[in-house]
């Protein structure tokens, strides 16, 4: 696990080439203090206080599948019980990573479909990210959005589009994704078209 992590950590200070491996994976990068991840929690043991939750995200940041919530935060969301779906931050203590401000999420809320615009979308790494209230209520994050879930539709930032959010990697991500209309009138993107259907010419199917 510790030679993955270092490896990771290589990564970001390459940059560019290892930042398009990073994309394919769902963009993941080391974690940042705001960034929202999903997951089940595991059990929670009153007696003593502390717990755990199991996310598919925390895999690829930490090397392993689950990490310990703290007395104080499970205090701080009422009703978090074993089984619960839920989004939280991680938050480095001083014994290591530590789950924080925990919400439980409504799983049913996933399979709904979710109206948003595009916030941002590099066409060359292949994912951006939606903005919708609704969606951010439910799931305390932007939405990340990737090439594979538009199935060959050219979207750039300000399009209005549907989607529903998958949680199974432990981030929101769109899925079955829908674009209703470009945004600014479809004059305040006219140039950006060109560059992204060449470039999306260029990907083999």
């Amino acid at each position: 696990g510790g030679m993955g992590m270092m490896g990771g950590g290589m990564g970001m200070m390459g940059g560019g080439g290892m930042g398009m491996m990073g994309g394919m994976g769902g963009g993941m990068k080391a974690p940042s203090g705001d960034c929202v991840y999903h997951g089940t929690v595991k059990q929670i043991n009153f007696e003593k206080g502390w717990g755990h939750i199991t996310s598919n995200a925390l895999t690829k940041i930490l090397g392993k599948s689950d990490i310990f919530v703290l007395k104080t935060s499970i205090e701080a969301c009422p009703g978090l019980d074993g089984g619960k779906p839920v989004s939280f931050k991680i938050t480095q203590g001083n014994k290591g990573p530590h789950a924080t401000d925990i919400q439980i999420v409504d799983s049913m809320s996933a399979n709904q479909m979710f109206h948003g615009t595009v916030k941002s979308f590099n066409a060359e790494k292949g994912w951006g990210f939606i903005d919708s209230p609704d969606a951010k209520q439910s799931f305390g994050s932007d939405v990340f959005l990737h090439k594979k879930a538009l199935n060959g539709q050219d979207v750039s930032p300000g399009d209005s589009i549907s989607f529903s959010v998958d949680l199974t990697g432990g981030r929101a991500s769109a899925n079955a994704v829908t674009v209703n209309g470009a945004g600014g009138g479809g004059g305040g993107y006219g140039r950006a078209i060109p560059t992204s259907n060449g470039d999306y010419g260029s990907h083999p199917y």
